[in-house]
């Protein structure tokens, strides 16, 4: 089957991780799906079909960036097609994405952050849970990593001497090397010292589960969703709004994008400069409430009413 043969060349050849592999798997599907029920062979698929398909995707209110993430998916599918020779040449290639609109992602301000790891909120747990979860929320705000990179950290990854270092493996398992402040060291050895005294630990994973085993993905989530709700009301709790307000911190401290890039372990700037636009919405929110001609402003209320 086409579809299944190139999920096992991006997991085995391309070495992408299991999360990007079941997004490709899932648009796919559901991509088959729609071939399905209008008994058209993947192989003999058109430009207009794909374009049938798109129409179906936005009548079913799908965002303009859902549907354009699925069409990559496809685009890359027909390319894997035609470079073993299944296919002569890609239908997909020629259809344009459709307008992206921005997302401005959620991101916690300082002061929440700061509350985040404060240890109020981690009494209820176990002297392991609380030490080690500090340490990945930490961990995630101090160094922006992504969820898989976190949860797949192994001993040898992570330098806790004079240097201070992740050595992370990002998509496409691409390596990079993340600094480690004074403090986020500090926290870490006190997990590493606490790790290495539970009694069933064998695993070389660095962040294990009270059992000695390797973290998952949901106990990672939870941690962090349970962690946040103590300090906001923002509708968005999880490791990944962290990477952004990681991101959107240095940006605001003076960190030039370039240096983001590398830390974040993104391809290209273009998927940076989103943090970009995150500050200038602040800026823009910043300027009407303080300005007196801004639009929130109560100056600005009072001159518009008295006209």
């Amino acid at each position: 089957m086409p579809i299944q043969k190139f999920i096992e060349h991006l997991r085995y050849a391309r070495r992408y991780t299991s999360h990007t592999v079941r997004a490709y798997r899932s648009d796919l599907e559901g991509f088959k799906g729609y071939l399905d029920e209008r008994r058209i062979p993947v192989q003999g698929v058109n430009a207009p079909i794909i374009r049938a398909w798109i129409a179906s995707l936005a009548s079913r209110k799908l965002d303009n960036n859902s549907i354009n993430r699925k069409l990559s998916s496809l685009k890359s599918f027909y390319r894997f097609l035609v470079e073993v020779k299944a296919i002569d040449e890609n239908p997909a290639l020629g259809i344009a994405k459709l307008k992206a609109h921005r997302k401005i992602h959620t991101v916690y301000s300082e002061e929440e952050m700061d509350k985040a790891v404060s240890g109020v909120f981690f009494q209820h747990l176990s002297r392991f849970a609380r030490i080690r979860n500090r340490a990945i929320i930490e961990t995630f705000y101090q160094t922006g990593m992504r969820l898989a990179e976190l949860i797949g950290l192994q001993l040898k990854d992570v330098d806790l001497g004079a240097d201070g270092f992740f050595l992370v493996w990002g998509k496409r398992n691409k390596a990079r090397k993340i600094p480690t402040t004074t403090h986020l060291k500090s926290v870490l050895m006190r997990y590493r010292c606490e790790r290495d005294h539970l009694k069933d630990e064998t695993a070389d994973s660095f962040f294990l589960t009270e059992k000695g085993n390797p973290l998952y993905p949901k106990l990672v989530y939870r941690l962090v969703n349970s962690q946040l709700s103590h300090v906001t009301t923002k509708a968005e709790k999880s490791p990944h709004v962290l990477r952004h307000t990681f991101a959107t911190h240095l940006l605001q401290r003076g960190a030039d994008l370039h240096s983001i890039k590398e830390l974040l372990g993104h391809a290209g700037l273009a998927a940076t400069q989103i943090y970009l636009q995150n500050d200038i919405e602040n800026l823009k929110r910043m300027y009407n409430r303080a300005h007196p001609r801004g639009s929130k402003s109560k100056c600005h209320e009072r001159m518009r009413t008295s006209r």
